[in-house]
Formats: C-alpha cells, structure tokens, sequence
C-alpha cells in the first residue's frame, strides 16, 4: 500500500531532543573483510570504525560481510578479490570505546539470492525474552530491532516479501511453519514453500518502507537498499528456501521465538499496517520555512529519525545539532558533498558516510553543520538523528 509521502514533524527544525540508547553497539558477525588490507577477521571494534573523536566530523570506514545471498557490487566498489559475495557493508556499528552510545544502527545491503525469511522482535519482547539469544550473537543489550529501507537499486521483478496475504490466518501460517520443521528434522527432499502466504512487493529506486518489530519479512534477490535500524542484531529466522549450507545441511531456525513474536504482531502483518513511500528524493517537502532547501522527514522512531536532502551544484543546507543527546549521520547516495562544522571540512561522495559525534561535557563541538553539493550531478542525502 503505497501512502503520499508527508512530513510528521510540526515545527520548522530538525529536533534532535531524545534519549540516547541505554545499550551499547559491540557487535560479533560471521565474517568481515577490512576494504584495506583485503583480509578476514571475525569481530570488528569500535575502534576501527571511528579513530578520533575529537574532531567535529568522523569519515567513518565501512566493514564489509561475506554473506550466502551477497551480490558483487561492494566488491567492485572497494576493490576486493574477485569473488568476494558482500551481503552487508557496516557504516555505523560501533562507538563504545568513545562513551558514545548510538540508538541506531546503519548498513547498506545487496542480495543477489533471497534473503532468509525473518522477524524481529520488539523492546518489550527482548526485554522479556531476548538476553540468552542476544548474547549468543555479541549482543549486550535488551533492545527490540525495527528497522526501515530506502531502495537503491532494483533488478526488473525484484521486490520484497512483507507479511501476510489477507485471507491467510496465523493458525494456517504457523502450521506450514510446523511441517516445514518437521520435514528439515527428517530431512526430507520435498519441503514447503513459505513464500506463498506471504505479500510479494515490488519496488524501484528511491521507494522507502518501515519495516517494524513483529514484521514478517525477506529482502528478495536482486535488491540492493540502505538500512537504518535500532542497535539490535536479534534475528529469528523462519523460513530460508530450503537452502543447504556447505555441509548439506539446512541453516538453523527459530520458529518458536519467532511465532510468539508474530503471534503478538498480527496486526502488522498485512497490506494496510506497511508504510510505503515512493520517489522520496523528488517530492516536495511540506516544510514551512525560509531556507531554499529542506530535509524531509521520512520516519521518526524512538531511536532514530530519518531525512532526506536532494543538492544541486552549488546548494547549501544548514544543520543544526543544538542538543547534547543525539549524533548525527549523513550518508551521500550520490553525487558529492562538503561538510563544514567550525574549523572542520571533509568531503564524501557516493556510498560513503561521515558522523557528526554532538556536543558533551569534555567535548564542545560547533553546533552548526552545512552541507554544500560539490558535484555536477545532485548530490542525494540521507541525515539520521
């Protein structure tokens, strides 16, 4: 269901007044491959994404992970060994050895085979439920995972798969999830096909979504989006199209977790509870104010708000981060920007992503950003608070 995009802020300034995350980022993956040295490693740290939080503006180095469905485009962008399937790159990941606790999460995403069929679930559940899982995956705090998508790039059919089809029960959803347990513990060579009680959404450039806690969802192949997200890596995984692993065997699930999270959810799972915008870098803003320029709000969650920003050559917009609570981030999709904060300058093109670490007690920064298109094409920009 597509919705006219809109503002949801009232007043004229980016409000940057909301509690930081009480959790921290730490974070363990499968496999990362350091864009510079081209080598492995099995954790990253916060110190690799961020090395000095003195100055006002950080160019932050993106962490690259291998993944089953990955495409080849990271590899091509950074360089990497021919082969190299990157599913995920991290943008912002990590800031605890700064005392810096974000809320949020950033990645860019690329699928070149379905991803698994998934749901994450909401504070209230992790609170609850989610501590013994999440520590198995690095993670330290209770937090519930929503998470929202702006689409880069779509391969002709591609889309998403997002809840449930309207005539499709969760009693009828749970018991093909069952049978489909059943079949993978006797390894059966016949198995079910999930995706068929779900909705299948096709999507182009500059659509966005949220995809919120209690969501069912799965990034089909062909899809390539950035991704904002609450500091969360609590996944359940429901269904993964009956793909085999190098052992021949097919990956964990975790349908119990992941029932009760849907079970509680319901609501969400249809057509009309999914937020979809369409063309969000060109349509204009409802804003009422004096710049020339403005950023549009797309989401405002609890641990994240997300703007966009469309520049041509020349244009300037002015950010101000008045509060001491929230950081700010600026991804630039395409084209090229400066970014001036008092004495700093640093300069960030397509794919890549710089953080502006907000004022503290040892750590006075200019309040004032602006952000000028240097490049002859516009400049798309993405500003998460």
């Amino acid at each position: 269901m597509d919705h006219q995009l809109k503002d949801w802020h009232l007043n004229n300034n980016i409000n940057t007044n909301k509690p930081a995350s009480s959790g921290s980022v730490d974070t363990i993956v499968d496999t990362i491959i350091d864009p510079i040295t081209n080598k492995n490693a099995q954790i990253f740290t916060d110190t690799d994404n961020i090395k000095n939080i003195s100055s006002g503006i950080l160019k932050l180095t993106p962490h690259m992970q291998e993944t089953l469905w990955g495409g080849d485009f990271f590899a091509q962008l950074y360089n990497l060994s021919p082969g190299s399937k990157i599913g995920e790159t991290w943008e912002l990941y990590s800031l605890t050895s700064m005392n810096l606790e974000s809320s949020y999460l950033i990645k860019y995403l690329d699928a070149n085979l379905n991803l698994s069929v998934q749901v994450h679930p909401d504070d209230f559940w992790s609170r609850r439920h989610g501590q013994k899982y999440g520590q198995k995956y690095g993670q330290k705090n209770n937090t519930g995972k929503s998470e929202c998508w702006i689409i880069l790039n779509a391969e002709k059919g591609s889309g998403l798969y997002l809840g449930l089809k309207d005539h499709i029960t969760f009693e009828e959803f749970e018991m093909a999830c069952r049978n489909e347990e059943e079949e993978k513990e006797e390894k059966k060579e016949k198995s079910s096909n999930l995706h068929q009680f779900l909705n299948f959404i096709p999507v182009k450039q500059n659509d966005f979504l949220m995809i919120p806690a209690g969501l069912i969802h799965a990034i089909g192949e062909g899809v390539r989006l950035l991704e904002i997200q609450q500091n969360s890596n609590i996944t359940y995984r429901i269904w993964d199209w009956n793909r085999l692993d190098k052992n021949g065997m097919k990956r964990e699930l975790h349908l119990n977790q992941a029932l009760e999270v849907i079970s509680s959810s319901m609501h969400l799972n249809y057509l009309d509870g999914i937020l979809k915008y369409q063309d969000i870098f060109n349509t204009p803003s409802t804003f009422s104010t004096t710049q020339t320029k403005q950023a549009k709000l797309l989401i405002e969650h609890a641990d994240f708000s997300v703007y966009t920003l469309k520049l041509n050559k020349g244009e300037s917009y002015q950010l101000s981060l008045e509060s001491p609570l929230r950081p700010a981030t600026l991804l630039c999709l395409q084209g090229e920007i400066n970014i001036f904060r008092g004495r700093d300058e640093i300069k960030i093109s397509s794919y890549e992503t710089a953080f502006l670490p907000h004022n503290s007690t040892n750590n006075i920064l200019h309040s004032l950003i602006e952000i000028v298109c240097e490049s002859n094409t516009a400049a798309d920009i993405v500003i998460v608070l």
